[in-house]
């Protein structure tokens, strides 16, 4: 037996399934075939893969909902801009943030460093090291999308 002939008799065997199930649910006074499973099938349409896609639709947008809510409230970005005392951006600049015990570390490219997921509401260190530049070091409050501006100075030779 072949993989189309295989799939087909599995396709069918669902299908009858679902008709029981529709005859079941249409005994019990629920007029399924009415407002369901006639009006899609008028148009051309197999019910079952409608049925199909309705679900996958549905489990979908929930997922994207629930993942969205659980993530957007809960974490906050941080973005940290590394400049040397005449403006110019600092390439290669150390930036470390510690926060709830855990520490994240990104080097600079073009100045700039991003922290995507940073605990909401807790607090954070930052520190910022290059050589030939005194380090830098301070505290910031994660409470919203937080955006740091650092100035390094060079070190005294």
């Amino acid at each position: 037996m072949d993989v189309l002939a295989l799939l087909l008799k599995a396709y069918f065997a669902v299908e009858d399934r679902y008709y029981g199930v529709c005859d079941v649910l249409q005994k019990r006074g629920l007029p399924i075939y009415r407002f369901f499973v006639t009006p899609i099938e008028k148009q051309g349409l197999p019910s079952l893969i409608a049925l199909f896609l309705v679900v996958f639709l549905l489990a979908s947008a929930s997922f994207v909902l629930l993942r969205s809510s659980a993530y957007d409230d809960s974490f906050v970005p941080l973005g940290v801009i590394v400049y040397g005392a005449s403006g110019e951006r600092i390439d290669g600049a150390q930036v470390k943030v510690v926060t709830l015990g855990k520490s994240y570390s990104v080097t600079t490219k073009y100045g700039e460093a991003f922290f995507n997921k940073l605990v909401a509401g807790q607090s954070i260190a930052l520190n910022v090291e290059k050589e030939g530049y005194l380090p830098y070091s301070g505290k910031l409050n994660g409470g919203e999308t937080l955006f740091q501006k650092v100035s390094l100075v060079r070190e005294s030779t």
